[in-house]
């Protein structure tokens, strides 16, 4: 794993951070680590808000990994973390996987999946843009210079007082009631 940082004790200054990784899932317990404590200590996210945008980013990752990359390919992820403001990443990968999907198709996917963000799924797969839909504020796709899709998601700073508020429309799309406990 190569990781390339640009840090700034300076907390007003946006902090750059790359991340060059094979697509090879046993990396990412140390990305997802790394995406965390990032967004909760340097992006300043409250715990639930961090643990949230782990989720969009590893969401992300696992896709470029499992649809956009062949085995022995790498992908990059590319953040920009401002405290108090917000975290975006970027997430790239070269379009060598087995299903290939333009950005513009990606786009009309994921627009299709944000219109039913807040309806319980019980599928065990296609939920990762419903995720990534409720929690984060924008999500881009552009085709790469490398055949492939770099997908763009920032989530806003939200202070911990207006998490709570948020967290009640903001709900995921796993239905509770297979969860729920038996009294």
């Amino acid at each position: 794993m190569e990781t390339k940082k640009t840090a700034s004790t300076d907390m007003t200054k946006p902090v750059k951070v790359a991340i060059v990784i094979p697509t090879n899932v046993y990396f990412l317990s140390g990305v997802r680590n790394f995406i965390l404590d990032t967004a909760h200590n340097v992006a300043g996210f409250d715990n639930q808000w961090a643990h949230r945008f782990q989720s969009v980013a590893d969401e992300l990752t696992n896709n470029a990994i499992e649809h956009g990359s062949a085995a022995g390919n790498e992908i990059e992820l590319a953040f920009t973390i401002e405290h108090q403001k917000s975290i975006t990443l970027v997430v790239s990968d070269h379009g060598t996987g087995p299903i290939h999907h333009s950005a513009s198709e990606l786009t009309k996917l994921a627009a299709a999946a944000a219109a039913r963000a807040n309806e319980p799924s019980f599928d065990l797969r296609g939920r990762g843009f419903q995720i990534i839909s409720n929690w984060s504020d924008s999500l881009d796709f552009i085709d790469n210079t490398k055949g492939g899709i770099s997908v763009t998601v920032t989530k806003n700073y939200t202070p911990a007082a207006e998490s709570t508020k948020q967290s009640i429309t903001t709900s995921c799309c796993i239905d509770p009631r297979p969860f729920a406990l038996n009294n």
